[in-house]
C-alpha cells in the first residue's frame, strides 16, 4: 500500500522558530525564523507557484507568538481607572493590527520579488 505523504507539517517550523524568539528573546533566532518561512516555501512542492497565498497562511500562523509578545509582553499592567485600562486595551489591539497588516506587506512583497511566476488565485 502506497503511503501518503503530508506536506502541511513544515509550517509548523517557522512557528517553532517563532515561539523560540519570544522565549529566548534572541534576535539571531528571529533571523533564522524569517529564514525558515522562506525555506517553507522554497523546498515544499506543494507550495510552488502558490508561493504567494502560502506565505500568507504562514506568517499569519507563526507571527502570532511575536505579535502577542511585542503588543501584550512589553508593557507593564495597567491598574487603576477602568477607563484607562479600555483605552489602553483598545490602543494595543490597534496597533496589533497595524502590526499584521505591516508584516504581510512587507513579506506578500519580498516573497513577490523572489517568486515572480504564480498561478492566478481567482
Amino acid at each position: 500500500m502506497k503511503q501518503k505523504i503530508n506536506y502541511y507539517w513544515p509550517i509548523l517550523i517557522p512557528l517553532t522558530f517563532s515561539i523560540a524568539t519570544v522565549y529566548f528573546e534572541s534576535l539571531i533566532i528571529f533571523g533564522l525564523f524569517l529564514l525558515s518561512i522562506f525555506a517553507v516555501l522554497k523546498f515544499n512542492m506543494l507550495y510552488m507557484f502558490n508561493e504567494n497565498i502560502w506565505g500568507f497562511i504562514i506568517v499569519v500562523i507563526s507571527f502570532v507568538p511575536i505579535n502577542y509578545y511585542i503588543v501584550f509582553g512589553t508593557y507593564e499592567h495597567v491598574e487603576g481607572d477602568l477607563p484607562l485600562a479600555i483605552y489602553t486595551v483598545s490602543i494595543n489591539l490597534i496597533f496589533c493590527i497595524l502590526l499584521f497588516c505591516a508584516e504581510e506587506i512587507i513579506i506578500g512583497t519580498v516573497i513577490r520579488l523572489i517568486w515572480r511566476r504564480q498561478f492566478d488565485l481567482y
